[in-house]
């Protein structure tokens, strides 16, 4: 009487076909990782009209995507609030400004750890980087504007550049000397007149001027270095600057 065989092939093909089940979770619950930023990091020469994006190795879920888990910060317009998404490849995430970036506009993008894979993993870690918008070309030479040559008046020690009205072009907030500081809307042909509801801010002197989004609301907020308390103003988004209301005074003298 024959031994009977033990029937390996299906208990094989079984095992097999569990493996593979395990690697298919396994990988499906990969973190994104090898992110890869557009334009490149550091660059000079980013196109104004340029997209933003950063490809991970994982499928992106567009519902995780918002300004705040991918934060892009142009320096001279503010957060941008555009619409944010996924491409049709499943793994980018992209930015399209509704403007262009400013000419030699700085632009720093923070992707953060809250962008998630369809199986709801984060990424290992976050990304930052920045470049700049190209600069076209031009001869260097610079002559007085012909209707606006001057604004302000008395001595300054700073300016700082930037759409605080959000009608596209630059506007000027001035850190004056012995005096409250100057805020300039651009009319948009380089003609600026003194802001017509809040056309000062602060008192005092002031070394330096910053802009930027330090409220996460979509507009240029400003920080000065004053010759005594530093001063963070908030933006209404129409230039309007007002003291912010918690946090007033970041140390006591600018020259420490």
């Amino acid at each position: 009487m024959k031994p009977k065989r033990l029937r390996l092939i299906p208990l094989t093909l079984g095992l097999a076909l569990a493996l593979i089940l395990v690697l298919f979770v396994s990988l499906s619950l990969a973190a994104p990782g090898n992110p890869d930023p557009s334009p490149d990091p550091n660059t000079h020469t980013a196109p104004p009209t340029t997209t933003v994006a950063l490809t991970y190795d994982e499928v992106i879920s567009a519902a995780t995507v918002t300004s705040r888990t991918f934060a892009v910060h142009a320096f001279q317009t503010g957060l941008l609030t555009a619409t944010h998404g996924v491409a049709s490849d499943g793994n980018t995430i992209v930015v399209t400004p509704t403007r262009p970036f400013h000419p030699g506009e700085l632009v720093q993008t923070t992707a953060t750890t809250f962008t998630l894979s369809i199986t709801g993993e984060q990424p290992l870690s976050y990304t930052v980087w920045g470049f700049r918008a190209a600069v076209g070309g031009g001869s260097g030479a610079f002559a007085p504007h012909p209707t606006s040559p001057t604004f302000g008046a008395g001595s300054s020690y700073s300016l700082a550049l930037g759409d605080v009205d959000g009608d596209g072009d630059l506007d000027a907030i001035v850190a004056n000397a012995s005096q409250p500081e100057d805020v300039y809307l651009n009319a948009g042909s380089g003609v600026f007149v003194p802001h017509p509801i809040s056309p000062t801010l602060g008192a005092g002197s002031s070394f330096d001027v910053a802009l930027g989004d330090v409220d996460g609301d979509g507009d240029l907020d400003a920080i000065l270095a004053k010759d005594g308390p530093q001063a963070v103003y908030l933006n209404d988004g129409a230039g309007g600057f007002t003291p912010h209301p918690n946090t007033v005074r970041i140390r006591n003298d600018c020259r420490e």
